[in-house]
């Protein structure tokens, strides 16, 4: 993680805020002052578009999906209303990257001078490519185990605070633990654990 640690600006692509668990784990460490998220419409279009996809259920209608996606969309908007930004065109001069359809999240980075970009698309974020821009691409779990490490009881606190929003029987801190690990998070459900 490159360098001091600090409250950061810290971009979410769009493949991290498909998902239930990993969008409220994230929002949640957010939330608990962490880091400041960033996105972009860009970003939010593509999370809107694809929420419906993932949650891909043939019984119930496709304009359900859609409307439960504008919803999440909405609701993020209210939670972080500065967390939004509008990318300049044209700002920064962009390198290469293996897919150019990542190029707005790079350049939102660089405008934003956020130095992390949680993504689970390592690959298309190449670390040669992003290192001189002072940029690193991260998982999710590992950005996650990363603030652990540096606040312990917040994230502790962000995790029972999130569980008790859920207030279901069938979740308690095991199950909440053990469906972490399902979705991806397995350094930082075991960091839980073993707090």
């Amino acid at each position: 993680m490159p360098g001091d640690w600090g409250r950061r600006t810290v971009v979410l692509d769009a493949c991290v805020l498909v998902g239930t668990i990993r969008r409220h784990v994230l929002l949640s460490l957010a939330e608990a002052e962490l880091f400041q998220p960033v996105w972009s419409p860009e970003i939010l279009d593509e999370t809107e578009r694809a929420i419906p996809k993932a949650l891909g259920r043939s019984d119930i209608p496709v304009s359900h999906h859609k409307n439960h996606a504008s919803r999440i969309r909405y609701l993020m908007g209210c939670a972080f209303p500065y967390a939004s930004a509008h990318l300049v065109k044209n700002t920064f001069s962009q390198p290469a990257l293996p897919d150019p359809d990542d190029t707005h999240v790079l350049a939102l980075a660089q405008q934003t001078e956020a130095s992390i970009i949680v993504t689970e698309n390592l690959r298309d974020f190449p670390a040669k490519v992003l290192a001189p821009l002072g940029v690193t691409a991260i998982s999710a779990d590992h950005f996650a185990a990363f603030l652990c490490d540096h606040s312990p009881d917040t994230c502790m606190a962000a995790m029972t605070r999130l569980t008790q929003r859920i207030n279901r029987q069938d979740v308690d801190w095991t199950a909440f633990l053990a469906r972490m690990k399902q979705t991806g998070f397995r350094q930082f459900s075991a960091k839980l654990a073993a707090m």
